[in-house]
């Protein structure tokens, strides 16, 4: 009589719980173990600036202390709103290093949506994108008595506005670069007194059926959920690439883009406009030699095994006239190493594509 393998989470898990309980202190353990590893990219106009870990950490650091210099206090509600950008990443983990929690809001919502979220967690302060959202804030600033100063990260069309409430986000960082001077070990000690069971993020619900519900997430959740994931999932610490295009706002980018780059070890690209996600990923950075693939197969001729459900694919462009080959299992395909996303996403003219040695038209 045979048994059935019934797998447990147990029989999964590689590693054993990681002593980072919290989100901060993970990125103060990828700062210390490699600092000059990649850690981001962002598409600014038209070209790919990419920040190490020491970059990132360093932007969190000061921000953090101008906040504190600020006012910030543990326990403080910040709310941030904007489109999938490193300023994001950094101000919320930075809110994260000082004791406080983020209230994430989406970029859609209206100036009254947003006096409704700030009013129902008492927040202090508001980290801003661009224009179009301070201007919300301002609308509904004189209602919100404890809002005390508003944060933008983009200054595009703010450079005549003088509302003592609006501060840059390199301002803030400045200040945090002067308080440090007094201040010399502050942010690593406010990173030690962080637990695995402090409040993270308030992620909002749709509000479909009545108002928006914030839902409280601590650290534990994060690290541990996606610990788990990365495991299960056969993405831990692999380096893959990650695209960010889901809203902060939602848990699922939470956990995937800004957890997963923290303790999966991904390497988050940040596409330059939300329009233009799919042709940046095709046409910008998942070119040779950046392209990782399973089972990289350098001497293979076009085939398929129809046992192994493995491709082949032969990638040639103009300007590396040598054919570089994967062999691709689907079973071990992720969404960007899919051979149905090469062939109709490409996006590259001057490239010839082979699946199984055929030459696959750009259109198809």
């Amino acid at each position: 009589m045979s048994v059935e393998f019934q797998p447990t989470l147990e029989s999964f898990r590689p590693t054993p719980a990681l002593e980072e309980d919290t989100l901060p202190k993970l990125l103060r353990r990828n700062f210390v173990k490699h600092p000059d590893k990649d850690a981001m990219r962002e598409k600014d106009t038209g070209i790919w600036v990419t920040y190490s870990w020491r970059d990132y950490y360093e932007n969190v650091k000061y921000f953090c202390l101008g906040m504190i210099r600020l006012g910030l206090q543990r326990g403080d509600k910040v709310s941030i709103i904007g489109e999938n950008k490193p300023e994001w990443f950094w101000a919320e983990l930075a809110v994260h290093a000082a004791g406080g929690v983020v209230s994430g809001l989406f970029v859609d919502a209206g100036a009254q949506e947003i006096k409704y979220f700030l009013e129902t967690v008492d927040a202090r302060f508001a980290v801003a994108h661009d224009q179009e959202q301070v201007d919300k804030f301002l609308a509904v600033k004189d209602e919100l008595p404890l809002l005390e100063k508003v944060v933008y990260w983009d200054p595009k069309g703010l450079w005549s506005y003088d509302d003592p409430i609006l501060i840059s986000f390199k301002a803030v960082q400045e200040l945090g670069r002067e308080y440090e001077q007094d201040h010399p070990n502050l942010f690593e000690e406010s990173i030690d007194l962080g637990s695995g069971e402090d409040l993270a993020i308030i992620s909002w619900t749709s509000g479909t059926t009545g108002l928006p519900k914030g839902t409280m997430l601590n650290h534990r959740y994060f690290v541990e959920n996606v610990l788990d994931w990365s495991q299960l999932d056969g993405w831990y610490r692999k380096e893959y690439e990650y695209v960010s295009f889901v809203p902060p706002a939602w848990g699922t980018e939470q956990l995937a883009g800004i957890t997963g780059g923290l303790l999966g070890g991904l390497v988050v690209n940040f596409p330059e406009e939300p329009e233009t996600e799919l042709s940046t990923l095709a046409k910008s950075w998942l070119r040779p030699p950046e392209l990782r693939f399973p089972n990289e197969k350098s001497d293979a001729a076009g085939s398929y095994d129809p046992a192994q459900r493995a491709y082949v694919i032969d990638y040639k462009a103009a300007a590396q006239p040598e054919v570089i080959q994967f062999e691709l299992a689907a079973s071990e395909s992720s969404p960007i190493v899919n051979p149905a996303f090469l062939i109709n996403n490409w996006g590259t003219e001057d490239a010839v594509l082979e699946v199984n040695g055929s030459v696959i038209d750009h259109g198809s």
